[in-house]
């Protein structure tokens, strides 16, 4: 059963669902546990400083923060994007480096190097895992055989999601923003079994992240054209949902809530997370907020703000970890702070602050790593 927290102090609830539990329950079993979470650090192509991959044993909060070239004896690479743990495998997209690292789980070893070409993301479904690759392509690695097959679904397409035992991919047309992003404004729908487009999907400018649940919803940022508040031409960015028609939903309740400048977002079961904000006017500072949604009728659930003691100081993602339901932020020191250390920073279900630890340049992504426990 799923209780809603009335505890409202913090934006961030990553315990917006608690489960009940008699307390004459059997807890004799095996049960899903993390075992640690993979953090992904851009660094900084234009400073010259390469990403890194630390990791964070959740058992004990004790994070390294180069694990990739401690075990592998060399770099990551230039500008990681993601990491996913699919199977027994992690996958790490370099776009700076044109190579897709396969590691494995347990030894974080790399297994096998894949050359691609500036890959943007990187989704696992049962066998393969899809690559969005800028130059237009989608490529699919078969992860027994490592056969690949591109399809060419549009210009520069930026964020996949698997949903509805469909692929999804938001197309931006990034590179073309001064003719408005005219090739881009949609949603590629890809049918995963004979891996050809299934339809096209019309959704706001300039689309990036795109996220789903266990339920099949689906989300997406539209980040418009980054104009000036002032500039009569600027197209704020929303935050729009597809609906079970493969349509856009009316994004109204969303857009309505001050999302202009979408940061990042993501979903965990019946509730959408999200961070909106960004550098002020004077460039010298900024200013967030974090709001929580219920998935079904799309309602502000939270509107609330940290204290100033617990507020990531400049946040770049927000990742839930779907066994523990614990929320984490990845952040940058300050503005203009991306060649500087970043954190991380872990909040409990009733939206306290449990843990936050230094991590490398620009903390991007999390993965997390997932066993059993037996009791």
């Amino acid at each position: 059963m799923l209780k809603l927290l009335r505890n409202t102090s913090f934006a961030l609830l990553a315990g917006l669902m608690l489960t009940a539990c008699n307390e004459t329950d059997d807890w004799h079993g095996t049960f899903a546990n993390t075992e640690g979470a993979l953090i992904v650090n851009q660094g900084n192509q234009y400073d010259g400083i390469a990403g890194t991959l630390g990791l964070l044993d959740t058992q004990t909060l004790t994070y390294t923060n180069n694990i990739f070239e401690d075990v592998n004896s060399q770099s990551l690479g230039d500008t990681p994007q993601n990491v996913i743990v699919h199977g027994s495998k992690v996958y790490i997209p370099v776009f700076g480096s044109n190579r897709l690292w396969v590691l494995d789980k347990k030894t974080h070893r790399i297994l096998r190097p894949i050359d691609t070409n500036q890959p943007e993301w990187v989704e696992g479904y049962k066998n393969y895992v899809y690559v969005a690759n800028n130059d237009g392509f989608v490529t699919r690695i078969d992860t027994v055989t490592w056969a690949q097959t591109r399809l060419a679904v549009g210009p520069n397409p930026a964020g996949l999601t698997i949903a509805r035992g469909a692929l999804y991919v938001t197309i931006s047309d990034g590179y073309n923003y001064t003719n408005g992003y005219v090739n881009g404004k949609k949603v590629v729908k890809v049918n995963l079994d004979g891996f050809i487009i299934e339809k096209e999907i019309p959704c706001g400018l300039n689309p990036g992240k795109i996220v789903s649940n266990t339920s099949g919803q689906i989300f997406l940022v539209a980040r418009g054209n980054y104009k000036s508040a002032t500039d009569p031409d600027r197209v704020p960015s929303v935050i729009q949902y597809i609906d079970a028609s493969d349509n856009i939903g009316p994004s109204s309740s969303l857009a309505s809530n001050g999302f202009t400048n979408g940061i990042d977002l993501t979903a965990s079961d019946n509730y959408l997370y999200v961070i909106n904000g960004g550098t002020n006017s004077d460039g010298t500072t900024a200013s967030f907020e974090y709001k929580v949604f219920n998935t079904y009728g799309l309602g502000l659930m939270t509107d609330s703000k940290f204290t100033v003691a617990d507020r990531p100081p400049y946040p770049t993602g927000i990742f839930i970890d779907p066994v523990t339901s614990l929320v984490y932020v990845t952040s940058d020191p300050g503005v203009n702070g991306y060649n500087q250390q970043g954190s991380v920073w872990i909040f409990n279900y009733d939206g306290t602050l449990i843990h936050h630890f230094n991590a490398g340049i620009h903390p991007f992504a999390i993965a997390f790593e997932h066993g059993s426990i037996t009791l």
